[in-house]
């Protein structure tokens, strides 16, 4: 199974997303809400990832084993990623427009393929139509 790997915090998306992904076989969606716990689950399993899909903005404090914590945000993954080879595509799903500039310099910069994916709220159209798309032709330049 390969793991694709996507930072988001809100349910709603979460749920589309992986709807989205349901007719892919052979592939894994794990969903992290959590920039420090994903960079983590990274140091220990990069070479399992065939995708990661980041969000920017996760939202505000919240409880984790009993104790509150910042989520951080899709820019702490991105200093982590960095500093690794580039092994696997990377997309940035945020509206936050003026971090997702810079989450995609740094990544290019340190030669991460990567792509921008702006969501269009109020609906989630955008996650089974152009998010869905970037996935599958990463997924298909893979393979190739």
């Amino acid at each position: 199974m390969k793991n694709l790997i996507i930072l988001e915090d809100e349910s709603e998306r979460e749920r589309a997303m992986a709807n989205a992904l349901s007719d892919l076989e052979g592939f894994k969606p794990l969903f992290f809400d959590n920039a420090a716990q994903l960079i983590e689950w990274l140091k220990a399993h990069l070479p399992e990832c065939t995708l990661i899909s980041l969000d920017h903005d996760l939202g505000r404090v919240k409880p984790l084993e009993g104790v509150l914590v910042k989520p951080g945000t899709g820019w702490d993954v991105v200093e982590y990623l960095v500093t690794q080879p580039p092994t696997f595509p990377v997309i940035l799903h945020s509206a936050n427009r003026e971090a997702v500039v810079g989450m995609k310099t740094a990544l290019e910069k340190a030669k991460w393929n990567c792509r921008v994916v702006t969501p269009y709220p109020p609906d989630l159209d955008w996650v089974s139509k152009d998010w869905y798309r970037a996935v599958r032709m990463f997924l298909s330049l893979r393979k190739g």
